[in-house]
């Protein structure tokens, strides 16, 4: 075989024996491809865990008083406002639990729901001590968009 044969080249490098360094090679891009994906996403969010959700907010009326409460579906936690303060719970197969102030007046002016009754995505009906189906509706969003300032 000439040293300057060209073809001789194309079929050393397509021989069986470079076939597992090939493959291994593509497994391997693709491995520290995954990797270096998942350790970026941990950098950014600050840690493996994805960054918690945003909880929509609901105005409500009832005879006890004005209030909002934060909740998403699925979200596992929920935040209750009034004028005479704020309350936080964690809410699992749609009863709260509000760690201790379940039955406190104290905190809101008026004993928290204890139960999501409905749930539509744009309206919550609540259920509770001082609360007999409230209905909360979902508040607009405020808009991420600056006024233009009119003169």
């Amino acid at each position: 075989m000439n040293k300057q044969d060209p073809s001789g080249e194309r079929r050393t490098l397509w021989r069986i024996e470079t076939i597992p360094y090939v493959f291994y090679t593509l497994v391997g891009i693709a491995v520290l491809y995954v990797v270096g994906s998942i350790a970026w996403d941990a950098l950014r969010n600050g840690g493996l865990l994805p960054p918690p959700t945003k909880l929509d907010r609901y105005e409500c009326a009832s005879p006890a008083g004005n209030f909002s409460i934060s909740y998403a579906h699925g979200a596992g936690r929920v935040q209750i406002k009034s004028a005479s303060g704020l309350l936080d719970g964690a809410v699992s197969q749609n009863q709260f639990d509000w760690q201790g102030f379940a039955n406190d007046r104290n905190v809101l002016g008026f004993a928290p729901p204890k139960e999501i009754v409905f749930d539509d995505g744009r309206t919550l009906r609540l259920s509770g001590p001082d609360l007999n189906n409230v209905v909360c509706n979902k508040a607009p969003e405020a808009s991420s968009q600056p006024r233009a300032i009119a003169q």
